[in-house]
């Protein structure tokens, strides 16, 4: 278990390894054509997002401007200084310097990043914006005007992407085309990916939800229950260099108190589980070879294993049959439920 997570990254989850489970254990309520809603913080790849990718490939190649008379272009980085007012006072969390802010890349309100493109090194300006009428962050602002009295720094340029920089210092690319088609694929992917996930963790929610546990299985749960222990051992000595018994000195959490926290998450474990086989053995959803061999490769590549038996050393192959299974059976309850994207 050790070996897999300090390799593998694994968390503790639907991957434990456990035999077979009981569908007998568990009753598996409404699974499809369940209306879910579910939420994104970004559902498209824009422009800005492209620019950070670009910042956090090429930050290496990124030169100070000092030329003053350089005027700030959408995509370059700015060093800046800003407070932000509202009816002429300073509002929370509006304020800091040496903020450093890539042009266009969306990160702050409509208007402040464009309001800095053309400044100059050591300019200030006064921009005079309003907040979004819906705005999470800190309601009390929303939809109000303020000014952000700004100075630009400094300003940072990245090199010009020509197909020479490319294939001298971009590794796996030819031209700069095909770099920043690259990159664009790459964060659609991502995306995706994200987008997947959301959908698949509110369905889920609402499955395990409606699903009754009426035992668990005691050879199952205790192995889990291990695993669990295992689990938190390694990343309370990884992450803060503490045992578990440190950790519950420091922590006033009781023996006691802990290992029913342990023995609780076991069977939030082992109760997805026993509903994923469930679904799984209802709608004879099984795992190729071809599947199973994809993600060995991935696996092998991440991990530096040279063979599968090296592997399995690290991530048994049950494990992996299982992750694919999860991910397999909760794709299917996505593609059979009636999904809503709500507001962000």
């Amino acid at each position: 278990m050790k070996k897999k997570i300090a390799v593998l990254g694994l968390a503790v989850g639907l991957v434990l390894s456990t035999t077979a489970c009981g569908t007998k254990n568990v009753e598996v309520g409404e699974y499809k054509g369940l209306d879910v809603e579910y939420t994104c913080t970004q559902t498209e790849v824009k422009e800005g997002h492209i620019y950070t990718q670009y910042w956090n490939d090429l930050s290496n190649y990124a030169e100070e401007v000092k030329d003053k008379k350089y005027k700030a272009e959408k995509g370059d980085k700015v060093n800046i200084d800003y407070k932000g007012l509202k009816d002429g006072e300073a509002f929370d969390n509006g304020s800091d310097s040496g903020y450093e802010l890539i042009l266009g890349s969306g990160t702050f309100i409509e208007g402040f990043e464009d309001g800095l493109i053309g400044s100059k090194a050591g300019e200030k300006r006064d921009l005079n914006l309003t907040f979004p009428a819906s705005y999470q962050n800190n309601p009390d602002l929303a939809g109000k005007d303020v000014v952000f009295e700004t100075k630009v720094n400094k300003i940072y340029t990245l090199p010009e992407l020509t197909d020479e920089f490319v294939k001298k210092n971009l590794e796996g690319y030819n031209s700069a085309e095909e770099y920043k088609t690259g990159v664009k694929k790459k964060l659609e992917d991502d995306l995706s990916e994200y987008i997947q996930t959301q959908k698949e963790d509110a369905a889920w929610k609402m499955v395990m939800a409606d699903a009754k546990v009426n035992s668990y299985p005691d050879k199952e749960l205790k192995e889990i229950i291990e695993d669990v222990k295992e689990y938190r051992e390694y990343n309370y000595q990884y992450y803060y260099g503490v045992t578990v018994e440190q950790y519950l000195k420091q922590t006033g959490e009781t023996q006691e108190d802990y290992d029913k926290s342990v023995e609780d998450e076991a069977k939030d474990v082992l109760a997805n589980r026993m509903v994923m086989e469930s679904i799984a053995k209802k709608e004879n959803i099984t795992i190729s070879e071809d599947a199973f061999n994809a993600k060995v490769d991935e696996y092998m590549e991440l991990s530096g294993a040279k063979t599968k038996e090296e592997l399995f050393e690290k991530a048994p192959e049950e494990e992996i049959r299982n992750e694919l299974l999860a991910e397999q059976v909760k794709a299917f309850v996505v593609d059979n439920c009636n999904m809503k994207l709500t507001e962000k």
